[in-house]
């Protein structure tokens, strides 16, 4: 079942590429490491996906998808236009991390939630450099520098947890800064 539904996934976000073995590969390692995720490609397999889920299923379609600055493609992204392809058509959102980030509204503190976008201070210049969106309360998927392709990262590692500035709920366009920068 869970083929299936993968099947029916890559078939929706890869319509204008071809999908290749070592991403597929990939993205059954990560279902099978991340039960969260795997769970929700079972309930898009029986139609049962909650508006925060949508995005977070899209994303999992982007998993091994190569990382590149300034790209907007579905063969190759950065962090921003990763979130702008697994929100749209439902949300419009600005081109970089901090375009999306200005987009949102100054709201009371809370946890992080799934489907919730969580940005970072990776560079000194402006507040909002990365983005990725959260699984559950300490992971998130996102478009990595480092690793070179969109993965999962984890809020418990000490560069992230370093740099969390903000979580968005972007279902309520309301952002509460993180207790890195209170």
């Amino acid at each position: 079942m869970i083929k299936l539904s993968l099947l029916s996934l890559f078939i929706s976000i890869s319509a204008c590429s071809s999908l290749e073995t070592s991403r597929e590969s990939y993205i059954y390692s990560i279902l099978e490491q991340e039960p969260e995720l795997k769970e929700i490609v079972l309930k898009k397999s029986k139609n049962k996906l909650s508006d925060r889920e949508l995005p977070l299923w899209r994303a999992i379609g982007y998993l091994g998808t190569p990382y590149r600055f300034g790209s907007d493609t579905y063969s190759e992204l950065d962090c921003s236009a990763f979130m702008r392809k697994i929100f749209h058509p439902e949300k419009s959102l600005q081109r970089t991390a901090y375009g999306q980030f200005k987009q949102f509204k100054k709201f009371a503190k809370w946890k992080p939630a799934k489907g919730d976008l969580v940005f970072f201070r990776t560079a000194k210049y402006n507040p909002a450099t990365h983005v990725g969106i959260m699984y559950n309360d300490r992971k998130f998927i996102h478009a990595s520098t480092s690793h070179g392709i969109v993965t999962v990262g984890d809020l418990k590692d000490s560069y992230w947890k370093k740099r969390v500035y903000a979580y968005v709920d972007p279902s309520r366009q309301q952002y509460t800064l993180s207790s890195n920068d209170n």
